[in-house]
């Protein structure tokens, strides 16, 4: 058989199926159909295992790309000094290598430095304690980070029995943490802010809320963008800013979209986003097809096949319009 493409085959199969009507050697049918059918399985099988193979792929990139991220975020107490002397020397800066870190890091995480400072609280022969103030904005939206950092002085004997100059920064630990961020996102972001506060997770923080920043821009635009396409159907309770928007059907039902977004302990970020229907008992009395029953299941569906702005606006169309 010389079926190249899963239209050959599937025209290759039809054809052999048809052949049952007409007179012939239904023998030499079968085989055609089972011959056919059998491409048409291995190349079923052939494609699967090429989706899975992908799917691996894109998980094993994820998960280079979130190390990445995590070395871009990494602040040790040397990167700490050059940001500083980085933000207050400001493009007269003569560390290049630090002026190359901010930019990449800005660019690959959307964080952006404004300000760094840090003073000596305590100082002896073996311990030095600081106090360091980072602030930022990422995406728009400001933070502030105030810690205490503990650093072990390490004698030239021991520093050298180290296995590399790097594991130095282990001796080095956040004592305390204190987060204040731009008040958008507090009502949102609290627990994870003070589970970060508590577990002296600067890094998780800075990764986590850059994540987060990026998605409540995209949440607000979106929001903005329906208000102005619909301004009559369209309501935001909580504003731009919020994480619900309504709109109305003809037939009296509402119809809410939460778009919430969450920040796991390890920073990662996600955006669950549900539809929620109100409507009297009357009306779902009426309802015989399970239209507004089924309502949030379909809107489910089209988020996974069209995308988020894509889906919503497929559906306020649909509803407005019956």
């Amino acid at each position: 058989m010389a079926a190249s493409s899963d239209a050959d085959i599937f025209e290759e199969a039809n054809r052999a199926l048809q052949g049952f009507n007409d007179d012939g050697d239904h023998d030499d049918q079968l085989d055609n159909c089972l011959a056919a059918m059998t491409t048409v399985k291995e190349s079923k099988d052939r494609y699967s295992a090429e989706i899975e193979r992908l799917r691996e792929e894109v998980a094993h990139l994820e998960v280079q790309v979130e190390e990445d991220e995590q070395r871009l975020l990494e602040i040790q107490m040397t990167t700490l000094d050059r940001i500083q002397s980085s933000l207050q020397l400001g493009s007269n800066v003569t560390d290049q290598s630090t002026q190359d870190h901010l930019h990449l890091q800005g660019s690959f995480t959307g964080i952006q430095y404004t300000d760094a400072t840090v003073k000596v609280l305590k100082k002896d022969s073996e311990q030095i304690t600081r106090q360091h103030c980072l602030q930022g904005e990422c995406s728009g939206l400001t933070f502030q980070a105030d810690f205490k950092v503990e650093e072990q002085t390490l004698s030239v004997t021991a520093r050298e029995s180290l296995p590399s100059p790097s594991n130095q920064e282990t001796r080095n630990r956040i004592t305390s943490l204190s987060i204040k961020i731009d008040d958008r996102a507090l009502w949102e972001l609290e627990e994870f802010v003070r589970e970060a506060e508590k577990s002296r997770s600067l890094q998780p923080f800075l990764k986590g809320y850059g994540q987060y920043a990026q998605r409540f821009v995209a949440r607000q635009k979106a929001f903005e963008h329906f208000k102005r396409q619909y301004p009559e159907e369209v309501t935001l309770p909580q504003g731009s800013f919020g994480s619900s928007m309504k709109f109305g059907s003809h037939n009296g039902a509402m119809y809410t979209v939460v778009w919430g977004i969450s920040v796991s302990t390890t920073g990662r970020a996600d955006q669950p986003i549900v539809l929620q229907v109100t409507s009297s008992k009357q009306m779902r009395r009426l309802d015989e097809q399970k239209v507004l029953t089924t309502a949030p299941e379909k809107f489910q569906q089209m988020l996974q096949r069209l995308g988020i702005e894509k889906s919503i606006d497929t559906f306020i169309q649909a509803i407005t319009t019956t």
